[in-house]
């Protein structure tokens, strides 16, 4: 009976180390599996980073490749999902409770979340991209704008709900991983209301609008742009575009009926008719509060037509049109890049004289629109538009506006509004001899920095070199005679110079004659009477003025001048090099 009873004993105890041994067995092999999954799950977790990484920085549209960012999201994608599904393995399921463990998985768990919702919005975005890059034509172009703001209105709301589990007691890896991503949502949540705020406005102009087209001639300056010279009317639906012809501005002055609608330019410049000319019109650089506005005035009471918006344009935006859509034909002559910039700022003055100016006039309206309908039926790259744009846009050489808050919201975060901000400044010729010879004038403007206590004094030497000669073709030249300048080629203008809010004791010194000394806008603006620079001459003018010592940098407006503005500044403790006013300049004053 002994040997009976010692049996089972061994039996269970035999049994408890067969089981302890099947316990660790089995707790190794699970241990193998939990690790083998989240090593898998992390190498696809990393592909599906750097799937986002690949679209985290979308600033410049012209530098983005698609097609390498379309190769990683549709790499990324499955990897990412299968990164998700591993997680929600059975197995890792005893791992969750633990404390430091489970919170590993937690954070990564809901990383993976959110990078998988994203970029699951975005492979569709960019395959959309990619489509009407190669085939322009084919798309819709409102539709696939609207599209466009609809999916990035779907990325705001994923970066909107995104939940990155907890933040606190992580491993370093996982601890940068999940701080390099917040920053990346916060970039890609500011990149992607940008670009959806840019593509509804653009869907809506290219829907249905009517508009005021302003064509500015930078060969007769106005302030910070150049003067009015055609206007027309210019129509878009369903993303196509017409424009019927240009007209004269000169033909329809004066307009009658119309009132001033900006209180500053009237208290400013009210003895110039401001209300009747629209080559009167640009004696402030405010496009979105005075220029665009009276345009749309005088438009109404020259029509009776109530428009949706002003877009104005300049030879650079013809030449960078040509850019994308090749060289149009006008009249058996070709025009392409670079051929039609010369054309319309010189060449057109030489081939037409004084009495065939009607001939003149009908070229720029037909060539306006040959490049209009080339660019409305051809086909080209909205990136390569872009570039082409973007730079001339910042040199306000294109500026909108529109009475939809949709698409003013798109034309203001483009930059295209012409607004002009309280901490920007400029310096300015205004073209009063009817000559067309501004291309001719060199402006430089010197700068001298010094500070005084709590004040900051800042003076401008204003260097007026005119090049014209007085062989030159009348049309050029303008009506020197009449107006009883000295000779052939003398350039008679104002000269405009912006300073900013809080300046004070602002004055030009050397005897010369004020029209203006005012606030426009925010901005204080103080102009010259005209003056008169021979040709081959050069004159200096000398402006000043202070500012609070706290106000720490200001901004160089650009005066859409060609060539530009040259600035050279000199402060202490500083020897910046030159710089011209072709895109905004921001200046870091000394300290």
């Amino acid at each position: 009976m002994a040997e009976a009873t010692e049996n089972p004993s061994r039996f269970f105890g035999l049994s408890r180390r067969r089981v302890l041994t099947w316990c660790l067995i089995t707790f190794v092999l699970w241990g193998v599996a939990a690790a083998a999954i989240l090593v898998s799950a992390r190498s696809d977790a990393q592909a599906g980073e750097e799937a986002l990484r690949s679209v985290a920085d979308l600033g410049d549209p012209t530098e983005v490749d698609l097609d390498a960012v379309a190769a990683a999201l549709d790499d990324g994608a499955p990897r990412l999902a299968s990164a998700r599904s591993k997680l929600d393995s059975f197995v890792l399921a005893p791992l969750r409770p633990l404390p430091i463990i489970g919170r590993q998985l937690s954070s990564t768990k809901a990383i993976l979340a959110v990078t998988d919702d994203l970029v699951s919005e975005l492979q569709p975005l960019v395959e959309s991209a990619q489509q009407v890059r190669n085939n322009p034509n084919d798309v819709d172009r409102v539709a696939f704008l609207n599209e466009v703001a609809d999916r990035l209105g779907r990325v705001e709301g994923v970066i909107d709900n995104a939940d990155l589990g907890p933040d606190e007691g992580l491993f370093g890896q996982l601890a940068e991983a999940r701080t390099e991503l917040e920053t990346r949502l916060l970039d890609l949540d500011e990149q992607s209301g940008t670009y959806r705020v840019i593509a509804a406005g653009v869907a809506a102009f290219l829907d249905d609008s009517q508009y005021l087209l302003l064509g500015a001639n930078n060969a007769e300056m106005r302030l910070g742009s150049g003067m009015h010279l055609s206007v027309g009317r210019f129509e878009t639906a369903g993303g196509e575009f017409d424009l019927p012809g240009l007209i004269s501005a000169e033909e329809i002055a004066p307009i009658s009926g119309a009132s001033i609608v900006d209180r500053d330019v009237e208290r400013n410049w009210g003895f110039l008719a401001v209300d009747e000319d629209f080559r009167s019109i640009g004696y402030s650089a405010r496009f979105d509060e005075h220029i665009a506005p009276q345009a749309l005035e005088l438009w109404e009471a020259e029509t009776g037509e109530q428009l949706d918006g002003v877009l104005l344009v300049d030879p650079f935006v013809l030449d960078a049109l040509l850019g994308v859509i090749g060289a149009v034909e006008v009249e058996g002559e070709s025009y392409g890049q670079g051929t039609v910039l010369a054309y319309l700022l010189d060449e057109q003055y030489r081939e037409f004289i004084d009495d065939e100016k009607e001939g003149r006039r009908d070229r720029l309206s037909l060539l306006a629109t040959a490049v209009v309908d080339s660019f409305g039926s051809s086909s080209w790259d909205p990136i390569d538009l872009l570039a082409q744009l973007e730079p001339i846009a910042r040199g306000r050489h294109i500026m909108a506006f529109s009475t939809d808050p949709t698409q003013q919201a798109a034309w203001e975060t483009m930059g295209v509004d012409g607004a002009v901000e309280g901490d920007e400044t400029g310096v300015y010729l205004l073209n009063t001899g009817g000559s067309k010879t501004d291309p001719l004038i060199v402006l430089n403007v010197n700068v001298t920095e010094s500070i005084d206590g709590d004040e900051r004094n800042l003076s401008y030497q204003i260097e007026i070199t005119n090049r014209a000669a007085a062989n030159l073709p009348e049309y050029m030249l303008g009506p020197w005679e009449f107006l009883g300048l000295p000779e052939a080629g003398t350039y008679s203008g104002r000269v405009a110079v912006y300073a900013p809010a809080g300046s004070f004791d602002a004055q030009f010194t050397g005897g010369v004659a004020l029209d203006v000394s005012g606030i426009d806008g925010n901005l204080l603006l103080v102009s010259t009477s005209p003056l008169e620079v021979l040709p081959g001459m050069t004159r200096t003018l000398t402006f000043e003025y202070s500012l609070p010592l706290e106000v720490e940098t200001i901004d160089i407006l650009p005066s859409a001048r060609f060539p530009p503005v040259n600035w050279n500044w000199d402060a202490p403790g500083d020897d910046p090099p030159p710089f011209n006013d072709a895109v905004p300049t921001t200046r870091f004053l000394a300290e």
